[in-house]
């Protein structure tokens, strides 16, 4: 499903704007499940592109400390 290609340019750039709209309408900040399973390097766009102070994603991984590090350096993660 193409629509669903988060690492497509044309996909970001929709997302983005619907971002951009939420937080120009007042949201405060968003989480992002299931965040595990997009690349660093496209969850960090993604985290990057909201601005907000209160984004974080769900990383539900007990034992990969590896990866928990990975995407603890892009921001706040919670497991649930």
């Amino acid at each position: 499903l193409p629509g669903l290609d988060m690492e497509s340019r044309k996909v970001q750039e929709i997302h983005f704007k619907y971002l951009n709209d939420l937080i120009e309408s007042g949201i405060d900040g968003f989480r992002f499940d299931c965040a595990q399973w997009m690349k660093p390097e496209t969850m960090e766009l993604y985290f990057n592109a909201c601005k907000t102070k209160w984004s974080y994603m769900e990383i539900i991984e007990k034992k990969n400390v590896k990866k928990i590090q990975t995407y603890n350096k892009i921001g706040p993660i919670s497991d649930y």
